[in-house]
């Protein structure tokens, strides 16, 4: 046993094989090195990790939204790299919504030295057209709060109406700035009822409210089968033969336009026309389910009609 260790002993201290003893050396040397300080200061860092320092910028979920009683998968897809879970959003925070800045946190510190403070606005919307209005009319009607958008235009309408007989026309009796809604003759007999004028001031319109017979130069809509309104332009009439309860013959009124006027629609105006339509008429309407325009739409401007969608 002496003889090999004194061999073994020459044969390291043999000139030809000092570097490869001194490489064998430095890296036992280097092993031992990373054993002593490496393994510590993973020590350490683990530690740290365990029990982070508190900050007074920190913020965010706790560390209890992270236990296993809530499961959650750190990656998007949520498929083959976790076991149990559910998808996560990176950029989302478990609580619901997005993950607080702690810079946010810092400009408010700093900020509070100085007495300045931010605030959140929150938009306001307005609706010029939030549904029927008062006086009833097609899809998206107007409310009574509608503001007239500028260089609109309103109308005032006169009209003559009467009984007549064939070819006679003496009795008319002539109604200026007719108000939305009136009923005619009358809100006891009511044969059409006045819903205001098209676009463009070229004809006004009226509802077919009662059970007559119309003669006349009238537009029928939706059809001349089915007169629900007729519209007629200035200077053109409507005969209507309507047989009154207990009658026992029937009555001829004539409906004539006489004009249309254009006026300026402030929001006076058109308050105005709003507050003054005819409540009668309207009940009228509402009793009868009559209060839709066929192909027509009411306007943010009171007794102004669109054509519909």
């Amino acid at each position: 046993m002496t003889d090999f260790l004194k061999a073994l002993k020459d044969d390291l201290l043999d000139r030809r094989m000092l570097p490869l003893v001194a490489l064998v050396a430095a890296a036992l040397l280097g092993a031992f090195a990373y054993v002593q300080f490496g393994g510590s200061g993973e020590t350490a860092h683990t530690a740290a990790l365990a029990h982070p320092a508190p900050t007074g910028l920190r913020s965010g979920v706790t560390i209890s939204q992270f236990t296993s009683a809530n499961p959650l998968a750190e990656t998007t897809s949520g498929g083959t790299e976790q076991h149990q879970g559910h998808t996560r959003d990176p950029f989302v925070s478990p609580s619901g919504g997005l993950a607080p800045s702690t810079t946010t946190s810092a400009a408010s510190g700093s900020n509070a030295g100085s007495g300045s403070s931010t605030g959140t606005s929150t938009p306001s919307s307005s609706s010029g057209q939030s549904g029927s209005s008062g006086s009833g009319g097609g899809e998206g009607g107007p409310t009574k709060g509608s503001k007239p958008s500028s260089g609109s235009t309103a109308y005032d309408v006169a009209v003559l109406f009467g009984e007549t007989a064939t070819g006679s026309s003496t009795a008319l009796v002539l109604r200026q700035r007719l108000k939305l809604m009136t009923p005619l003759p009358s809100s006891a007999e009511p044969i059409v009822v006045y819903r205001g004028v098209k676009k463009g001031g070229k004809s006004a319109t009226f509802t077919v409210s009662g059970e007559a017979i119309l003669h006349g130069a009238g537009i029928c809509a939706p059809s001349e089968a089915q007169c629900e309104t007729i519209s007629l332009k200035v200077g053109q009439s409507e005969q209507l033969e309507y047989l009154p309860a207990n009658a026992q013959s029937p009555v001829t009124y004539e409906l004539r336009v006489a004009s249309i006027a254009a006026v300026e629609a402030t929001a006076a105006t058109v308050a105005s026309l709003w507050k003054g339509q005819s409540v009668a008429g309207l009940e009228i309407l509402r009793s009868g389910d009559l209060l839709s325009l066929p192909g027509l739409r009411e306007s943010a401007v009171a007794g102004v009609l669109l054509p519909a969608p």
